[in-house]
């Protein structure tokens, strides 16, 4: 299918995957019904010639799908990062680009609300807010002190829907699960390198890099919310239940949030050079206490899940 050219700006949407087929079937069956139209979705496959590309090839949805081939070893970064190089020298003037994961359902007028954001506030990111379990999880962050590594996450674990939430809320880094920017952007920084990190933070310092490099203001657009299943997501591990040794498991796997060399790294590349030092020994810390004590610890550094 050829992208509808009736909305002139066509916004690239990539989906990383890997051998998840039914979460990736929800998130392509919410893009088919969304009001704008000019849609390019592309899907990194990192498990190419699967069922997932067998649905690809195959699908009747009314969408303008390309797959692009990665490998399980791509991880997040990798991906995203394949994704990004063909849309690169594909883009128009005002074209924009959407990260969506996997596990999002975008509301219907999802992608038209960004596109209206992005009109107003051309030099921007944008993630939508996120929902779970009827409470706001983590789309981004404020940092309160670079030099003792002091954050703040606004929305976090207060019931949905809040009231008297501003529709623009500034932060300091912007998660990417659902981060919406113009394409020009990949023309004025790098991307983030996936051997330094493979997976969590490269979404952070992609933002971190956009605001401190070329300017843009980093904001989480509450008046649209997406819901995930934290399930699938990095918010699972300090949940009531997760037991002592999968925490502790978790802050030197690949794939986790809680990764202590790749939250040490994120300082090295995001933190002002004078913080550096006394921010790594607080993030380090902080990783080591989270770890051991689990939800409480979580709460003690202004966390909050129901």
């Amino acid at each position: 299918m050829v992208p509808d050219a009736a909305d002139p700006v066509c916004v690239y949407v990539l989906i990383p995957t890997y051998r998840e087929l039914s979460l990736l079937r929800k998130a392509l069956a919410a893009l088919a019904v969304q009001t704008y139209r000019n849609l390019t979705v592309v899907v990194i496959n990192s498990h190419p010639a699967d069922e997932t590309s067998a649905f690809l090839r195959d699908h009747s949805l009314p969408l303008h799908i390309i797959e692009v081939e990665a490998t399980e070893y791509d991880f997040w970064t990798g991906a995203i990062n394949k994704g990004l190089a063909w849309v690169k020298p594909r883009t128009g003037a005002g074209d924009c680009v959407l990260l969506l994961n996997s596990d999002v359902k975008l509301p219907a007028e999802g992608v038209a609300r960004y596109v209206e954001m992005a009109d107003q506030h051309p030099q921007a990111l944008f993630c939508a807010a996120t929902v779970s379990d009827g409470h706001y999880q983590s789309s981004g962050c404020r940092v309160r002190s670079w030099a003792w590594a002091l954050t703040a996450h606004p929305l976090l674990g207060r019931p949905f829907p809040a009231t008297a939430v501003p529709d623009l809320i500034p932060v300091d880094m912007l998660a990417g699960r659902a981060l919406f920017f113009p394409a020009r952007l990949l023309q004025q920084i790098a991307p983030v390198d996936e051997r330094y990190l493979p997976h969590y933070g490269a979404d952070y310092v992609f933002s971190c890099r956009a605001k401190r490099e070329a300017g843009y203001g980093l904001y989480i657009l509450s008046g649209l919310t997406i819901e995930v299943d934290r399930m699938h997501t990095g918010n699972k591990l300090y949940r009531p239940g997760v037991g002592l040794l999968a925490r502790w498991r978790a802050l030197f796997h690949i794939k986790s949030a809680a990764n202590i060399k790749y939250r040490l790294r994120l300082v090295r590349v995001c933190y002002p050079g004078y913080a550096i030092p006394t921010a790594m020994a607080m993030t380090l810390v902080k990783s080591l206490v989270e770890a051991s004590l689990g939800p409480l610890a979580y709460r003690l550094f202004g966390k909050r899940y129901r």
